[in-house]
């Protein structure tokens, strides 16, 4: 690393400028380029005993920051932070040195809007709110990976709303302080509007203190925030069913390799797989009639052999026959999430 940097300063602050795809030699790595504030250039290197390192939370934050560099269209500078992985005092920066990199990526926001106006708008916005409340995480299963949802009740000068933050992003809020919160997004969930985090979205204590307006906060609490829903109807349509493979280290999508029958391809992880260790995954979207509504729900592949095996077909069925066989079939219950839309049981 540099060694111009200050003895007693423990950390670098800077903004991503490139970075590689994964390697292999002894370890998976990335290679990094880091500018920092006094615009020296860093190269780093995030190595891995495992492939996936632009699939894990350090690696999307890593290209978040330099997606954004390259162009922050929501005004936002994004920043990374190098910490020394050292516990001992150095008299200097060694020109090469263990790194810890704190992806939590820091953001200057210009063009915050109301949480009144979130609700209206139908892109994506900034906002900066009081916390006050965070509701216990729901675990659920996406795609084999576990995640979790959570609700959090949020306030600023125009209103109350509900938040509903993916995964690690609520374990960086505290109540009752005031945090900017990137790229919500509005979303109508039983009846009413609330908003929710996007993959892009970025959470940092903000530097003003919000006392929010607590005018409609009983109306909000009373909001149903069940996210399971049951209803007993008939299959009205089918999607595309696909068949995939998936990648056991980064859950991404694996593709043939031309003229090698027996071999398959990660893009992520830049390996090749023998196809006959990886298990064939098969999906689709239903469409259920509630009334004159219309609900549309992804099917996952452990909940999609549910559903065949209750109607008497199997994955190997021609994807006509297993069409003509869902449509067909009768009237059956379906559990989904509403927030998700995803089908999550089904009972006869």
């Amino acid at each position: 690393m540099a060694t111009t940097y200050n003895s007693n300063s423990d950390y670098i602050t800077g903004y991503i400028s490139n970075v590689s795809s994964e390697h292999k030699k002894n370890k998976y790595f990335v290679k990094f380029t880091l500018i920092s504030e006094n615009d020296e250039t860093i190269d780093g290197w995030v190595f891995s005993r495992f492939s996936g390192i632009l699939a894990s939370e350090l690696g999307i934050g890593l290209t978040n920051s330099f997606k954004n560099k390259l162009a922050s269209n929501y005004g936002a500078q994004w920043t990374i932070k190098m910490v020394r992985a050292s516990t001992f005092r150095m008299q200097s920066w060694s020109k090469y040195q263990s790194m810890n990199l704190n992806y939590h990526i820091a953001t200057t926001l210009n063009n915050i809007v109301s949480i009144k106006d979130a609700l209206i708008k139908n892109d994506f916005n900034n906002i900066r709110a009081s916390i006050i409340n965070i509701n216990v995480p729901e675990n659920y299963t996406s795609q084999e990976i576990m995640k979790t949802s959570t609700f959090i009740l949020i306030g600023d000068e125009t209103t109350t709303s509900y938040l509903m933050a993916i995964d690690s992003l609520a374990d960086t809020l505290e109540v009752e302080k005031t945090f900017d919160i990137t790229q919500v997004r509005k979303k109508l969930f039983n009846g009413s509007f609330i908003l929710t985090t996007t993959i892009n979205t970025n959470i940092s204590l903000s530097d003003t203190t919000i006392t929010p307006n607590l005018d409609q906060v009983t109306q909000t609490m009373t909001l149903n925030l069940s996210d399971r829903k049951q209803i007993t109807t008939t299959i009205n349509e089918v999607g595309e069913i696909k068949r995939l493979y998936n990648c056991s280290t980064c859950h991404g999508d694996l593709s043939q390799v031309p003229n090698a029958a027996a071999l398959l391809y990660c893009e992520r992880c830049h390996r090749h797989i023998l196809k006959a260790n990886v298990n064939q995954h098969i999906s689709t979207t239903l469409v259920l009639k509630n009334d004159e509504e219309k609900i549309i729900l992804s099917v996952n592949d452990q909940i999609l052999h549910q559903l065949l095996n209750i109607i008497g077909v199997t994955m190997n069925t021609d994807d006509t026959d297993i069409v003509l066989s869902l449509m067909s079939f009768g009237s059956l219950t379906f559990e989904y999430s509403e927030l998700r839309r995803e089908l999550l049981g089904i009972m006869q």
